[in-house]
């Protein structure tokens, strides 16, 4: 994983499970099924435990620094810390000017 930026905002489809007083969350890259799964979380309100879920989770995905979508290893370009739809747009816009 690279370094990211502290302030770009964790987005990420998710699904929950929920049991008597404890959540669990299971985030997924914007392009793939890859998915991580944060441990379980025992708090009284689901959003604060999304909100410590999601500091788990960004771990182990990469932000886009210039769509902001949060994707796996497979969909990142680590040296332009970009995701590669985005990478392939500046290719596309690259190649074009030539």
């Amino acid at each position: 994983m690279t370094q990211r930026d502290p302030n770009l905002v964790f987005r990420s489809r998710y699904t929950l499970k929920h049991t008597d007083g404890g959540y669990q969350f299971t985030f997924y890259c914007a392009y793939c099924d890859f998915c991580y799964t944060a441990g379980w979380i025992f708090i009284d309100s689901v959003e604060e435990a999304r909100v410590l879920a999601e500091k788990e989770a960004r771990l182990a995905f990469n932000g886009c620094q210039c769509c902001g979508k949060w994707v796996c290893n497979d969909h990142y370009d680590m040296q332009e810390m970009m995701c590669i739809k985005c990478m392939k747009t500046v290719e596309t816009k690259a190649d074009s000017k030539e």
